[in-house]
């Protein structure tokens, strides 16, 4: 019988060779992961459904456990990738310490936090930016297919002072 493979949504590479296997009979080998990539996921291994609820075949595996009759289809098996946010503040504090958002896909939206406890002298507090477009705290974000740092930015303030010129009240 033949051991064939579907990329399953792959978005480059090239799939492995096709194999060959009797039932009943020697091992035979799974192919590795090789050079298929699908973006913001990661190839983990193969697996006899589309949808990933069949039965796993780890890449480079040698098995004998195929119980279906005929050929064998196995489709690659994706997760996604985890991206981190971080954010700067950029010459400012934040009271409670840093931010992060962790485990952030490719696509996936959230939102921006809140001025609530950042702070810099003499300035206030103008919106996130990770270095193409500044954003308002409470927006919501779109997460790129990279880990992105967010940069506090920060308005100048105008201060105003008033000399009481020797007056006592």
């Amino acid at each position: 019988y033949v051991i064939s493979y579907n990329g399953n949504g792959s978005t480059s590479g090239s799939l492995p060779t096709n194999g060959t296997f009797t039932t009943g009979g020697s091992p035979y080998t799974i192919a590795a992961i090789g050079l298929l990539t699908k973006s913001g996921h990661t190839l983990i291994g193969w697996n006899t459904q589309a949808d990933g609820l069949g039965d796993d075949y780890g890449p480079g595996s040698a098995n004998t456990s195929y119980s279906g009759v005929g050929d064998l289809v196995l489709y690659a098996k994706w997760t996604l990738t985890s991206y981190t946010v971080t954010y700067s503040f950029n010459g400012g504090s934040r009271i409670g310490g840093a931010l992060t958002e962790s485990n952030k896909s490719l696509g996936q939206s959230f939102t921006l936090p809140l001025a609530t406890g950042l702070t810099n002298a003499g300035f206030s507090f103008g919106g996130w930016s990770d270095g193409i477009v500044t954003y308002r705290a409470g927006d919501t974000y779109v997460m790129s297919p990279a880990n992105t740092t967010l940069t506090a930015q920060w308005i100048k303030l105008n201060i105003i002072t008033f000399d009481s010129n020797g007056a006592t009240s």
